[in-house]
């Protein structure tokens, strides 16, 4: 098989309690050319001993303050020079043969962007409690979140090739906080449709001081406000037909359930 090298940039800030487990998920696969990229934002924590300990197995590493997850991604895809590239938060984990299993998928020049079909849902002593599904049905689709109760695709089961995102500077907004991935993917999508493997390359943790774990109200707000990117220019036949869509769909949920303000974030911006 063809092994091309597959670069994973990982951002972390004070997640010492999960980064080793993280590390190894990638330091552990049975591929030959992985080149890992840790791009920490000055932890107090741990984590930087953790680094210090897999210094001569990752690639690269730094720690200094940044503004966010998504400068350090793009600090980070800036230094990776795979033709695979992928990111892996420091809270969550590949599953063995993941990234034996993402070469695979592309062995096709075709594929650009591949996903696999399920992902896990892990609480914070790593025990897997719920396989989830990961659903992609086109761009226009991608941008009617609303429509498949929120943003359907979990980010650690996303790989690209290089040659997507060359264009793109930067390659997160780093004006974005929770809805940076959801940007990215409908960018791409304009040009290149996400080849689905069936598969469960990665888990996704659930926990307290995750993004996630607080809420989704925060990442509601941006979803739609990235969404509104892609509708085209306002007052268009395209931004009425999305705009038009949400209200049916808000309105349609508010009256089943009792008018809910933000109904867990998912209808809401």
């Amino acid at each position: 098989m063809n092994t091309p090298r597959i670069s994973i940039v990982m951002p972390s800030l004070n997640q010492g309690r999960f980064l080793e487990a993280a590390l190894e998920s990638v330091l552990e696969q049975d591929y030959t050319d992985i080149e890992l990229i840790v791009i920490d934002g000055g932890s107090t924590d741990e984590s930087v001993g953790i680094l210090e300990k897999h210094a001569a197995r990752i690639a690269f590493f730094s720690s200094e303050k940044d503004s966010g997850q998504s400068e350090a991604l793009n600090r980070g895809f800036a230094r990776a020079t795979g033709e695979i590239l992928g990111w892996l938060n420091s809270d969550d984990c590949y599953r063995p043969g993941a990234l034996r299993q993402v070469a695979a998928a592309f062995a096709d020049p075709a594929v650009k962007i591949a996903m696999c079909s399920h992902f896990g849902m892990m609480d914070a002593d790593a025990r897997v409690f719920e396989q989830k599904r990961n659903l992609y049905s086109g761009h226009k689709k991608l941008i009617r979140y609303w429509s498949t109760g929120g943003m359907t695709i979990n980010q650690p089961s996303v790989f690209f090739r290089r040659e997507v995102i060359d264009g793109f500077d930067p390659v997160l907004d780093p004006g974005l906080h929770y809805a940076m991935d959801y940007d990215l993917w409908l960018r791409i999508t304009r040009q290149h449709e996400i080849h689905v493997v069936d598969g469960h390359w990665a888990n996704y943790r659930f926990h307290e001081g995750s993004k996630s774990g607080r809420g989704f109200d925060d990442f509601a707000a941006e979803w739609y406000a990235v969404s509104r990117r892609f509708w085209g220019a306002r007052g268009s036949a395209a931004w009425w037909g999305n705009w038009l869509h949400r209200q049916l769909v808000h309105n349609a949920v508010r009256l089943r359930y009792g008018l809910p303000r933000r109904l867990k974030g998912i209808v809401n911006g």
